[in-house]
């Protein structure tokens, strides 16, 4: 299948898949800090007439400026040729398209990566978690790639872009410090260069850290005050949360592995596939692979023991959606299996499974299926037990019924069953058709990356 006919059809996807509004606190807060930003110059929240600086740091709703100034102009437009509620809707659902355009550029990034068909590429993000977050402004999807780039360019050797792109990741998020030492280990590994050792610890862990510091100080009075408080009151949930890292580790570990309602390999199945493919990488002594493989286990480890390692009222296992992109690296070292007529047979099912989960939680109220659950409650751990798939699905047919309930902006324009069954079908068929041409066509289609000069 031709390269423009993938990207239209993926780029038809992300646009079925857009939102009428923003639907959880961390979106809307994340919102009203950028326009912030842009209105008053801080990035808070204002309640009754008071400025609010949350738990969040500025960063990311500072990255979201030049976007939401792009919307708010568009907006205008839209009142000028539509009538007050559809430009309104429309409005809005420009904000989450944000990650719509993150998510089509680790689509090529993936391709460009690993040498793989653009087939594969596609089915890799329309078959794990990415693909709902792609309609969402959670910070994950943005996390995710600069994770990817951090990685490759540091496999790439192009040690600048490597050491930019993890101070991003702090920046965004302070806790991803933790990833810089693995970076800083396997950058050793080909550079002793003092000069350049320096460079790299400048960028990627002195920057971040000084602003940081110089945000908490000027906006929190405290180098230290992150903005994170012992526990907070869930509004939705309606229940007293505990946060910070005081969780079991062994229990969010068996969450994140074996829970029926937060599993990585549950809501990402092909990632069962690409894991081994890491696994043979490491067997054969290949430096990428082990460099993923551990950033993997950080990754696990540090969020489970976070609480609440759920993520808060969220679809999936929403922290680990950072790695997710980077662990397609796994399938570089499948090229030569033995078992072909296996891999493709695992390939197809696994990736069938996954896109059927995430595609049908993409075009529902998944946020409704897990609050009329009654099992739903941030803290509780009912993720431990339950798996509110059969929910997600419930919706679907309540969906069926009544097409408003979706959250999706073409069916809150037009809410018609007949058209919600033909995006479904669309949908599907899209999968179908690119599966079907990787099926057809794959002759080990994916290859080793390019290490640049030597490789790390």
């Amino acid at each position: 299948m031709k390269t423009t006919s993938l990207s239209f059809l993926f780029i038809l996807f992300l646009v079925i898949l857009i939102p009428s509004s923003l639907s959880i606190t961390d979106e809307l807060v994340y919102f009203e800090m950028g326009k912030n930003i842009i209105t008053i110059g801080k990035p808070c929240l204002i309640k009754n007439n008071n400025i609010i600086y949350p738990r969040f740091q500025g960063f990311y709703p500072l990255l979201l400026t030049p976007y939401i100034l792009c919307a708010k102009y568009l907006g205008k437009i839209f009142y000028f040729v539509f009538n007050e509620q559809t430009s309104n809707m429309l409005n809005w659902a420009l904000i989450p398209l944000f990650n719509g355009i993150i998510t089509l550029v680790i689509f090529y990034l993936i391709r460009l990566f690993i040498n793989s068909s653009y087939n594969m590429s596609f089915i890799f993000v329309t078959s794990c978690i990415l693909l709902f977050y792609s309609k969402t402004l959670f910070i994950e999807p943005v996390l995710s790639l600069f994770m990817f780039l951090s990685v490759m360019f540091l496999y790439k050797q192009r040690y600048l872009l490597s050491s930019m792109f993890i101070a991003f990741l702090v920046i965004l998020k302070p806790v991803n410090i933790i990833y810089t030492p693995v970076f800083y280990i396997f950058f050793l590994l080909k550079n002793r260069n003092l000069l350049k050792n320096i460079e790299f610890l400048a960028i990627s862990i002195l920057l971040p850290v000084i602003l940081h510091f110089a945000y908490n100080s000027f906006y929190r009075g405290d180098f230290y005050n992150f903005g994170y408080q012992p526990r907070y009151y869930d509004t939705l949930t309606k229940v007293w949360v505990h946060q910070g890292f005081s969780h079991s580790i062994l229990r969010g570990l068996a969450g994140y592995l074996f829970s029926p309602g937060k599993s990585f390999f549950i809501y990402n199945p092909l990632l069962l596939l690409a894991l081994a493919g890491i696994i043979k990488g490491i067997i054969e002594k290949q430096i990428l692979a082990v460099m993923i493989f551990i950033l993997f286990l950080q990754t696990i480890f540090l969020y489970a023991g976070w609480a609440p390692w759920e993520g808060g009222l969220c679809y999936g296992p929403r922290f680990l959606l950072i790695i997710v992109p980077i662990l397609s690296a796994g399938f570089i070292y499948l090229k030569d299996i033995t078992y072909k007529k296996i891999f493709k047979i695992l390939f197809v099912g696994l990736s069938s499974i996954g896109f059927i989960i995430n595609f049908t939680a993409s075009i529902t109220n998944v946020y409704n299926a897990y609050l009329k659950s009654g099992r739903y409650g941030t803290g509780h751990s009912f993720s431990m037990t339950y798996n509110y798939l059969y929910d997600i699905f419930k919706e679907l047919v309540y969906t069926i019924a009544d097409p408003s309930i979706s959250p999706n902006l073409i069916l809150k324009l037009f809410p018609d069953a007949g058209l919600f069954l033909l995006l479904l079908f669309t949908g599907f068929l899209i999968f179908s058709i690119v599966l079907f041409d990787w099926n057809r066509s794959v002759r080990g289609d994916y290859t080793a990356p390019s290490a640049g000069r030597q490789g790390i």
